[in-house]
């Protein structure tokens, strides 16, 4: 897996991911099987949605989300690096429960970097650095809409949001149950 690199928060935690969270290098091996679909709700920069790929010989389809600009814009430039075009499919969005427009709050707006949070800044010590307007779906709508397959996995890493992303994707979680 290759990782273009241009901030210290990248350099540090990006490429260092299997490192810094195991137990999610661990759940892709245990769980992701061969010609799934996954969600990457908040992908980041794309590490773990590179991981599924490659671990899987790029049988998988990737559905990688990120509303950050600058992250959204590497994890875009990363599937292009790893040649992933045609597996791993970037949208800069977010999830809750609800559909509309809301406020991403910044932490930073550094490359990678985290901590970023979605209508109430709740979690931001600081004024945040930059207020984005985002569209934001529920999972369920999104699927819905696009006519997306349902995923099998859904890998959520966000700051305070992970309760309003499952409420919201009440369906799929149904179907996944069922299963």
């Amino acid at each position: 897996i290759f990782l273009d690199i241009d901030s210290s928060v990248e350099h540090e935690f990006r490429v260092k991911s299997c490192f810094h969270e195991p137990g999610t290098v661990r759940w892709i091996d245990i769980y992701i099987k061969k010609n799934e679909t996954v969600f990457d709700i908040g992908a980041n920069i794309g590490a773990y949605s590179l991981i599924i790929a490659r671990y899987n010989n790029l049988s998988n389809q990737i559905y990688s989300f990120e509303p950050n600009f600058s992250s959204y814009n590497k994890l875009c430039n990363n599937i292009i690096l790893n040649n992933c075009e045609d597996n791993i499919f970037p949208f800069p969005i977010a999830f809750a429960d609800k559909y509309g427009i809301n406020i991403l709050n910044y932490s930073s707006l550094e490359i990678g970097s985290a901590y970023h949070t979605l209508g109430d800044n709740k979690f931001l010590r600081d004024r945040p650095k930059y207020r984005q307007r985002v569209i934001v779906f529920s999972v369920d709508k999104f699927v819905d809409d696009f006519n997306i397959s349902s995923p099998q996995h859904m890998k959520i890493d966000v700051d305070g949001m992970e309760y309003e992303i499952l409420k919201g994707a009440r369906n799929e979680r149904r179907k996944l149950r069922s299963r």
